[in-house]
Order: C-alpha cells, then structure tokens, then sequence
C-alpha cells in the first residue's frame, strides 16, 4: 500500500456479500520491507547551504561592485523566478483544491506581480521605486513576521528573502537610479 492510512482505512473496512458481513480486505503479507531511515546528506548538499552562500556571495559582489550590467540580469532572475513561483501558489491556490497552497503566507516574498516587476528593471520611471518600496516593505514584513505567522515558514526561504531584499536596497538606494539617469 503507498500512504500507511490508505491501508489503515482499508482494514477497518467492512463489506456485505450474501447478508454476511466480512472484511473488505484479506490477511496482508509484507513483500518488500522498506527501512524508514533517513541518508545523510552533508550539510553542503543541502538547499540552506546554497542559498546561504548565494546570499554571502551576492552581499559581497554587491558590495565590492554595486553598479555594472551583470545586475540587471541577476536582479531580473531573482524577480521573474519569484514572480513565477508566487504565481503558482496563486493559481494553484485559486483554481485547484490544494490545501497546501491556500492561504499561504509565502506569498508576500513569492509576489506575483514579480512577473512584470521584473521588467521594469530596465525602465526609470517613478512607479518602480514605489513598486519596489512596497515589495521591500513585503519582505521584511515577512521575515519580521517569522514566528508570528499561523503558517511556519522554511528556513531555507530565509536567505532568499534577504538575497532579494539586499538586491532591492543595493538597487534602488545605492544610486542605481538618479533624477534623469537610465539603469545601469
């Protein structure tokens, strides 16, 4: 049996043949026995290890060297892939019955509008840094909101946040943009 409760359930069943109640399912044999142990993983294979490095390499790379043209495509990645992922949970949220994506707080860092955020990188209009602010604003409403959330949040998605939240910061106040500049 795949999930254990299916078969739990299945035990407990009961069916009527001929007026006599008998049991839906006969006496089980376990053909493969399967450990439950866990293989350890070094800790530098895991996700919190990558992003954590990621976020140490670009905080240094940000700071070393905020300004050049290899930035519009980091921050484009970080916002289209964020972008694309919150609109996932929002569709899978709103048009399917999945239960894991209702009502999931993730989306205040995986905002949808990301999508067509990312696009505006390249253009020096005021509604960018307005739209930038808010996304700030979003992040660290949800790393300050941590272990207030009713839903627990990965510590894995902790340095993603603040690789994407430092690209903002570095972008928008580090003089990326001036009054009648273009983007670098």
């Amino acid at each position: 049996f795949l999930p254990d409760f299916l078969k739990d359930n299945m035990k407990k069943g009961k069916v009527t043949r001929k007026g006599t109640e008998q049991n839906f399912l006969g006496p089980t044999q376990n053909i493969l026995v399967f450990p439950h142990v866990l293989p350890d993983i070094p800790f530098y294979k895991k996700p919190l290890f990558f992003f954590t490095a990621l976020f140490i390499l670009i905080a240094f790379m940000s700071w070393k060297f905020p300004k050049g043209w290899g930035w519009n495509i980091v921050d484009f990645c970080l916002l289209f892939i964020s972008g694309m992922a919150g609109l996932l949970f929002f569709l899978m949220w709103a048009s399917t019955d999945h239960q894991a994506c209702h009502q999931n707080w993730n989306m205040l860092w995986m905002f949808p509008f990301n999508v067509i955020g990312a696009f505006l990188i390249f253009t020096n209009k005021p509604v960018v840094k307005k739209y930038f602010n808010f996304y700030g604003g979003l992040i660290v409403l949800a790393i300050l909101g941590w272990f207030f959330w009713p839903q627990e949040f990965q510590l894995v998605f902790l340095p993603i946040m603040l690789t994407i939240f430092l690209r903002l910061v570095v972008r928008y106040y580090g003089g990326f943009y001036t009054a009648n500049s273009t983007p670098n």
